[in-house]
């Protein structure tokens, strides 16, 4: 299998972080960025904070999170590049809302495509994919630390939804950022990622008391 990690996010801090240190671990990361035209609530800056030599080994996929046909063409760009055996979707409900009694019809359409419809079709193609390219990992990581809490349920109903369903040698996992450091959870990623477990339909979330310790092996529940 080769170190290669596809990660797809909108732009959070969690998965910039999540790119740097895999990124200095030696991976080749392919990370998608949201198309600025598209883009609804960014986190940060789109550029990571890597040198010129460690960002040869990044490649960076435009994103258009209101179209149903860019997962499948950022599918077609990475295999282009390499095989992947590895992916990570990271999931991330806005901080704040006003809820869809209160938004526009118009708004309430552009926060479904944004924020659930997107992510549904981009699983769906890196399953495919990586089902072609077995043995295979799927991390599905969601931010719920002050996230709204609408968005979040959803979010993990649907992850729990996808760690019910089998695949042979394709393993999917749940993880659960409730970390207030992104920094803190890259490195915890990173440890279980390297792991490389043979097991599925799991959640997984760093324990924060005494976390030198407890990184070293995640909470497990069902």
């Amino acid at each position: 299998m080769n170190n290669a990690l596809f990660i797809a996010d909108q732009d959070s801090r969690c998965g910039k972080k999540i790119t740097d240190i895999f990124l200095l671990n030696d991976y080749n990361v392919i990370q998608t960025v949201v198309n600025k035209n598209t883009q609804q609530t960014p986190e940060c800056d789109s550029k990571n904070s890597v040198d010129d030599i460690t960002e040869q080994k990044l490649t960076r996929l435009d994103w258009n999170c209101f179209s149903t046909i860019s997962p499948k063409n950022m599918i077609l760009q990475i295999k282009q590049h390499t095989v992947i055996h590895r992916a990570a979707v990271i999931l991330t409900p806005p901080e704040e809302s006003t809820g869809f009694i209160n938004q526009s019809h118009i708004e309430i359409q552009k926060s479904i495509d944004f924020y659930f419809r997107s992510q549904i079709t981009i699983i769906k193609e890196i399953i495919f994919e990586l089902k072609k390219n077995t043995p295979a990992h799927l991390y599905l990581i969601l931010n719920s630390k002050n996230r709204d809490q609408m968005y979040t349920l959803i979010y993990r109903a649907f992850i729990n939804s996808i760690l019910n369903s089998e695949y042979e040698s394709l393993y999917i996992n749940g993880v659960e950022n409730t970390s207030e450091d992104p920094e803190q959870f890259a490195e915890y990623f990173l440890t279980l990622i390297s792991k490389e477990r043979k097991t599925g339909g799991k959640w997984y979330k760093p324990l924060h008391v005494n976390y030198f310790f407890n990184s070293l092996s995640g909470r497990q529940s069902n």
